[in-house]
């Protein structure tokens, strides 16, 4: 048989369909090279990750390990922290306390001593009203005019630091 005529969208079709084989087979050529240095590359990558997996291992425990640290001691520092703000809290109250204890104190000494001093004021009063009373009765049973005097106000610094004591002639005479 002899061959057909061939059209010219029949060339066309063979035309395209052998370029379309080369580009395969060219773009297969290559890829399957590409192909393969991908994989190698990922096998690559991955043991590389896994080294460094196995490498970070520890170092990720040690910082866990350190963190949990950090937060205990953290936890020990508030509660510390907390203690002693308690315990100061506790002595300010306690200061405090003490100090109007002894400003309550010292009012119950003052008001004491007011009264001691009011008593012991009517009691020196009491003995030099008592001591003018004795001077004046013991001069006039004598018969001495001076302890008039006394009673009207001289100071016994005054007199003589002895006491002035007639003698029973003169007072007979």
């Amino acid at each position: 048989m002899p061959p057909a005529d061939r059209d010219w969208f029949d060339t066309l079709v063979g035309v395209a369909s052998v370029f379309n084989t080369l580009v395969l087979t060219s773009l297969l050529v290559v890829m399957v090279p590409a192909v393969v240095a991908i994989t190698r590359n990922l096998k690559q990558l991955r043991d590389l990750l896994d080294r460094a997996y196995s490498d970070l291992g520890p170092l990720t425990a040690s910082a866990n390990r350190i963190a949990a640290n950090v937060e205990e001691i953290s936890e020990s520092v508030k509660d510390e922290v907390l203690q002693v703000k308690e315990t100061v809290g506790q002595a300010t109250r306690g200061l405090h306390n003490a100090v109007e204890s002894t400003e309550r104190r010292l009012r119950d000494l003052g008001a004491l001593m007011d009264v001691a001093q009011g008593e012991a004021e009517r009691i020196v009063l009491g003995t030099a009203a008592a001591a003018h009373s004795v001077r004046a009765s013991a001069s006039s049973a004598l018969g001495d005019d001076d302890g008039e005097d006394l009673l009207d106000g001289d100071s016994p610094q005054r007199r003589s630091s002895r006491p002035q004591v007639r003698s029973r002639r003169k007072r007979a005479g």
